[in-house]
């Protein structure tokens, strides 16, 4: 696109405000068509906007909200929970409304399947004197923009590697490499998947599911932390069998891919790239003698053998022995999906100022904003991210949460927000005034030298804002 070469920064904050105006529409169109045969309303986040009244305003993200995130950012996302919890329904609701009836493709995962399964044999290829591997196609179920593979930990290890490679969008049909979904602009594919999962004991013929497979899955959303509300439960009961039709914003799908093609157009706030650094630094050792957890057989234990202060003292000593940092590819993919994330809670706010009649307002609100991704932004959509890609103590996870792996991460996420928050009011203008050459008061001082005793990730943050704020 060569006008995009010319834009100025005010011409991408007016594309950014028409594509939000339209993520609007959709975004309301979707929850009335999804709210028709899927009956769960419950918050999977929930923020606060004050609105030109100073009324304070619940902006409510639900599972199908999240959902939308993943199809915004082409997130792989998995659906995992007890059967019968909605998983392949919600999973096809959203797919046939995003990109219609024969805009996405099923495939059902059994315990017998192999490799073959997703590859076709064109056979005039052999019949005109080709090779095997040149006759190898992938599946026609690779050609739409959307797959959904149910019950994924039914697959044996051979197709999970298969699976592997449709999550990276890299199909190896004998080294030669193929890219599934539709063909957009600067080389870039889109293909979306959606993976469920059934778990518990009584469901025979399942595999476990490979780390590896899971790390390369960006939203995992465990959909039984989530119950129907009483109201969902009354309107499951009392709902129709036939939806209504329900009036679709046109060129869905064009939407969708116009707006991961513009996701780079848009940046991070100083405190939500503080918050990423400061998340990558928690695998960070001081006894370690290669500075790193990973250098060591690294535990509570030997926290304790060293005799480590931040893992005696608070406010480290809620995380800093029990976790690890996630790798540097989900912290891409987090960063990823906050913009995702901005972009549908802006669109969220554009639909409540629109219920109040006032367009005036909608202009006045899109006007003020720099569309930065905020650290409200990373905080909110990072549980359905991280809770499956941290590596976290398991005895701790057992012990203070009960095994509930989302309520540890979320702990996890508490405790480093306050500490970023901390060190954004208390050292980082003292340090930018430093910075300018001005000298800093005895309080000051005091401040930051018990913080840095306190916390030491605080070292890396200073260093970050010495080398790229100047």
């Amino acid at each position: 696109d060569k006008r995009a070469l010319f834009m100025t920064s005010e011409d991408k904050k007016k594309e950014i405000q028409g594509l939000i105006k339209e993520l609007a529409i959709l975004e309301k169109q979707m929850n009335i068509y999804i709210s028709q045969s899927y009956f769960n309303s419950q918050p999977i986040v929930s923020l606060n906007f004050f609105d030109p009244n100073k009324k304070v305003v619940d902006l409510i993200f639900k599972l199908s909200d999240i959902l939308l995130i993943g199809a915004l950012t082409q997130s792989p996302v998995l659906l995992s929970g007890s059967s019968g919890s909605g998983k392949t329904l919600l999973a096809e609701q959203m797919a046939g409304f995003l990109f219609g009836t024969n805009g996405y493709a099923r495939k059902n995962i059994t315990p017998d399947m192999n490799e073959q399964d997703f590859i076709d044999i064109d056979f005039g290829v052999i019949k005109e004197g080709g090779t095997l591997k040149e006759a190898m196609t992938p599946d026609a179920l690779f050609d739409r923009p959307c797959l959904i593979i149910d019950e994924a930990n039914r697959a044996p290890p051979i197709v999970q590697n298969r699976l592997m490679q449709i999550l990276e969008n890299n199909i190896d049909l004998k080294s030669k490499i193929i890219h599934a979904g539709i063909s957009l602009q600067k080389n870039l594919y889109y293909h979306w998947n959606l993976l469920t999962l059934n778990y518990g004991v009584e469901y025979t013929g399942t595999s476990t599911v490979d780390r590896a497979l899971k790390d390369r899955v960006t939203l995992d959303i465990p959909i039984d932390n989530f119950p129907p509300t009483l109201d969902d439960q009354i309107m499951m009961i009392r709902g129709s069998l036939v939806s209504d039709e329900v009036e679709k914003p046109e060129s869905i799908d064009n939407l969708i891919f116009l707006i991961y093609q513009k996701l780079d157009n848009i940046q991070l706030s100083l405190e939500a790239e503080a918050l990423i650094l400061y998340l990558s630094f928690t695998s960070n050792c001081v006894k370690s003698p290669t500075g790193s957890k990973y250098g060591v057989i690294f535990s509570p234990q030997y926290c304790k053998d060293q005799d480590c202060e931040y893992a005696r003292n608070p406010p480290l000593n809620e995380i800093c022995p029990y976790t690890y940092a996630p790798s540097n590819r989900i912290l891409r993919r987090l960063v990823h999906s906050a913009k995702g994330f901005s972009l549908l809670r802006h669109a969220k706010i554009v639909n409540y100022l629109k219920s109040l009649n006032d367009n005036e307002a909608i202009d006045k609100y899109l006007n003020l904003q720099d569309f930065d991704v905020t650290l409200e932004d990373v905080i909110s959509v990072a549980p359905v991210i991280l809770n499956s890609k941290i590596s976290m103590n398991r005895d701790w996870v057992l012990n203070r949460f009960n095994g509930n792996i989302l309520l540890a991460c979320n702990h996890f996420l508490k405790i480093i927000n306050q500490q970023l928050d901390y060190f954004m009011k208390n050292i980082l203008e003292p340090l930018v005034s430093e910075m300018k050459g001005r000298d800093l008061s005895e309080k000051q001082k005091g401040i930051r030298k018990k913080a840095l005793q306190d916390d030491f990730h605080y070292k890396g943050l200073m260093k970050y804002v010495k080398q790229y704020l100047t």
